[in-house]
């Protein structure tokens, strides 16, 4: 999946502090189609935007959990294709 993001956000300054904090960074993500289209259809059937979907999966992605989870995911991944090649070569 190809991916691309720009990270725009209000400078802090005296006037727009109260207005900085109430505000999130605006991050601009260009997807292949096919993600882009399950994205689309995740966040019709839910009822949520998009946003919400790929904030929601970002953090779930870098919560101190996601180190782990990955680790384990990857070792499982791992195993099978160890126990796969045994396999092919008995």
């Amino acid at each position: 999946m190809a991916w691309h993001v720009k990270l725009r956000s209000t400078p802090k300054t005296e006037s727009n502090f109260e207005e900085f904090e109430m505000k999130k960074d605006r991050l601009n993500l260009y997807f292949d189609r096919a993600p882009s289209v399950e994205l689309e259809n995740l966040a019709a059937r839910r009822k949520v935007s998009k946003s919400q979907i790929v904030e929601a999966a970002l953090a779930c992605c870098l919560s101190p959990d996601a180190a782990d989870q990955r680790e384990a995911a990857i070792a499982r991944h791992h195993a099978r294709s160890c126990s796969g090649q045994r396999t092919r070569a008995i």
